[in-house]
């Protein structure tokens, strides 16, 4: 059995726009856990794993400019 992977194309854009909130709310998560982190390693991945975040963020948001100007959703 195949998964199908995520599609920022396919989904409606109130679930793009709550996707968005959510990456935004990790983003800021990820802010204070490097503030605490024990080691440079252990920031290092946070710090990746939060720019990973913020290029989904930045997909998504894309994505509802695009529909924005092209006129498939009205806001």
């Amino acid at each position: 059995m195949t998964t199908k992977t995520w599609n920022i194309r396919d989904q409606t854009t109130e679930v793009l726009k709550k996707e968005a909130d959510k990456c935004y709310t990790m983003i800021v998560k990820y802010n204070r856990w490097i503030a605490r982190a024990a080691s440079i390693e252990e920031a290092k991945a946070l710090i990746e794993e939060k720019f990973n975040y913020k290029a989904k963020a930045n997909d998504i948001e894309l994505e509802l400019m695009r529909r924005r100007t092209e006129g498939e959703e009205t806001f």
